[in-house]
C-alpha cells in the first residue's frame, strides 16, 4: 500500500487536464477527476481505466 499513488486532477474533462489523468493512469495511479461537465469525466474516466489507472472519485463543478 505505502507504494500507491493518488492525484487530484482538476479541469479532467478536456485538454491537459484529461491528458494528465490518462497518462498517470498508464503510470498506474488512482486518480480523483474534477471538471465541469459529468460527461466529460466519464469520458476520461473510462480512458484512465482503459489505460491502467483507477479512478476514485468525480466530482462535477457548475459553471457560468
Amino acid at each position: 500500500m505505502a507504494d500507491e499513488r493518488t492525484a487530484i486532477v482538476t479541469g479532467a474533462g478536456s485538454g491537459i487536464g484529461c491528458a494528465l489523468a490518462i497518462e498517470l493512469g498508464k503510470l498506474g495511479w488512482s486518480i480523483a477527476l474534477g471538471g465541469r461537465r459529468v460527461e466529460r469525466l466519464e469520458e476520461t474516466a473510462t480512458a484512465v481505466r482503459d489505460a491502467g489507472g483507477h479512478v476514485g472519485g468525480k466530482a462535477e463543478a457548475p459553471g457560468r
